[in-house]
């Protein structure tokens, strides 16, 4: 269980069951327009995930799950890449689940509060796609 005030680090995974910041079960708030991540939470059907996969030439489908295994020059830039994607997921307020394998990082994104893939997955995976090193 999170203490209140506790941040999670990058390894906790997506979506956790809990608000970090208040200890409370985590609300996810849809709506607003813009670039907003939480207005893209509605499932997406299976043209809008194809359509989606389309741009995301990196990234595989895995069930409700999108994933991909980025290969780092070395462990030290492995772990300042999943630095920079837990700072632009915490910024949305949508977190991947992230595998640490010397310097292989292996994202898996999915809107676990929604089951299954929303929008938010898909702009995040852009994110991560833009800080690749």
């Amino acid at each position: 269980m999170l203490r209140q005030g506790h941040r999670p680090t990058p390894m906790m995974g997506c979506c956790g069951e809990h608000n970090p910041r208040s200890g409370s079960p985590k609300r996810h708030i849809f709506g607003g327009s813009g670039g907003n991540i939480g207005s893209m939470a509605h499932l997406l059907n299976e043209s809008e995930i194809t359509q989606a996969l389309a741009d995301l030439a990196s990234w595989t489908r895995e069930g409700d799950s999108l994933t991909r295994t980025v290969d780092c020059p070395d462990f030290p830039a492995a772990i300042a890449f999943v630095g920079r994607v837990a700072e632009a997921a915490e910024a949305a307020d949508h977190h991947p689940d992230i595998d640490i394998r010397w310097r292989k990082v292996t994202f898996t994104l999915s809107t676990h509060s929604e089951g299954g893939l929303t929008g938010k997955d898909t702009q995040l995976a852009h994110q991560i796609d833009d800080l690749e090193p």
